[in-house]
């Protein structure tokens, strides 16, 4: 299995991540917000949409994280920053991408 290719959008109107996968929208995750508003935007909770925010750049946030630790290269074709960094930092990245991955193959 494997994560839904990124972007990830924050749908105002319907309070869903949603992504654009082969030429069409797919709901990545639906958010438990409350009553959804007849028009408009939905009103969601500081927090509520905090969270959906930090849904919405899980993708990102795992590229980065690749990047950082020379698993991946960035978008720029870069590996890891500093040859220097710290076991612990290092560590604390790869334990966030296995978890991000898990069930990933």
């Amino acid at each position: 299995m494997k994560h839904t290719k990124r972007p990830w959008n924050l749908s105002k109107s319907t309070g869903n991540i949603i992504a654009k996968e082969n030429g069409q929208l797919q709901i990545v995750c639906k958010l438990a917000i409350g009553q959804q508003a007849q028009f408009g935007p939905i009103k969601m909770p500081p927090q509520v949409e905090a969270n959906a925010w930090l849904i919405e750049a899980a993708p990102d946030l795992l590229e980065a994280c690749k990047a950082i630790i020379g698993d991946k290269p960035d978008k720029y074709g870069y590996g890891a920053a500093s040859n220097a960094m710290n076991d612990d930092i290092r560590a604390s990245l790869r334990d966030a991408i296995a978890k991000a991955e898990k069930g990933v193959k």
